[in-house]
C-alpha cells in the first residue's frame, strides 16, 4: 500500500512539470470601414468573405469573426474611411501575423 502511494505522488508530481503547449496562432482585428477593406465593401461582407480572401492572400488562420453592425444609415455614406462599427477578428498563425498586420490587423 506504501508503494502504490509513493507511485501516485511520484506520477502527480511529474504531471505538474509539464508546460503549456507552444503558443501557435494570434488574436488579431481590423476595424472594418466603409469601402477601404482588401476583402471588398462593407456592405456585403461576411465571415466567409474574409476567409476567402485569406486563403486567397496565403493566410493561415483558424477562424474569423465579425463583431458588431454596422450603422444603420451606413448605405447613404461617401466616404470610404467611415468605420462602420464592426471589427473583424480572426485567430491567424504566428508564421503569417506579419501579412496580416501588412493589411491593417493589429494585435495587442
Amino acid at each position: 500500500m506504501k508503494r502504490i502511494l509513493f507511485v501516485l505522488t511520484a506520477a502527480l508530481l511529474m504531471t505538474s512539470c509539464f508546460h503549456d503547449p507552444p503558443v501557435i496562432s494570434l488574436f488579431m482585428w481590423h476595424y472594418e470601414t466603409l469601402c477601404n477593406d482588401p476583402w471588398g465593401k462593407a456592405l456585403t461582407t461576411n465571415s466567409d468573405t474574409v476567409s476567402a480572401w485569406f486563403t486567397k492572400q496565403k493566410i493561415k488562420f483558424k477562424h474569423v469573426t465579425i463583431q458588431g453592425q454596422i450603422f444603420p444609415d451606413a448605405a447613404n455614406h461617401t466616404n470610404c474611411d467611415t468605420l462602420t462599427t464592426r471589427r473583424i477578428e480572426a485567430e491567424i498563425m504566428l508564421e503569417d501575423t506579419a501579412k496580416a498586420r501588412a493589411a491593417g490587423f493589429t494585435s495587442r
